[in-house]
């Protein structure tokens, strides 16, 4: 049996013996996982994740998003909002600023929140921070709620 199995190995360019038939079982396993891993790139090369791009452009100037705890909807092409650069963070995936109003809204996952009476440096702090995600968590998350404030209007 064994010699049946070394002639069908040389003929498949694999020697028995010394360990390089394994070796090149071990060689033809990574070339599959390598052909795996190209065609996956190739298949996901479309694909970005969700922050990647600015949530304002995958809008049109007359849709209006719906926040969470907000009774009316909200346009995010109003020229009282600012937009931040928030295009690395895993966390948030668009942030928004009224600073007349000190009102904030934010992308976090598929819900835009909002949150009143935010001060100029908590936004900048937001956006200068290296870890958006752990900033928010710090200094945002639990504060500054819209219960009994009157919201601005953003049309």
């Amino acid at each position: 049996m064994l010699a049946v199995r070394a002639i069908l190995d040389r003929k498949r360019g694999m020697w028995w013996g010394g360990g390089t038939w394994t070796q090149n079982m071990m060689l033809k396993n990574v070339r599959v996982v390598v052909g795996v891993v190209a065609l996956l790139l190739v298949l996901g090369g479309g694909c970005a994740p969700k922050g990647s791009t600015n949530t304002s452009q995958k809008l049109q100037p007359s849709q209006h998003i719906s926040i969470k705890y907000r009774e009316t909807p909200v346009s995010l092409w109003s020229d009282k909002l600012e937009e931040g650069d928030v295009s690395d963070s895993s966390f948030i995936y668009g942030a928004f600023y009224d600073a007349e109003d000190d009102y904030m809204i934010l992308l976090l996952d598929d819900t835009y929140y909002q949150y009143c009476s935010v001060p100029s440096d908590i936004w900048d702090g937001l956006l200068d921070a290296d870890s958006h995600g752990t900033y928010y968590n710090a200094e945002i998350k639990g504060n500054y709620s819209c219960e009994g404030v009157e919201v601005p209007t953003l049309e």
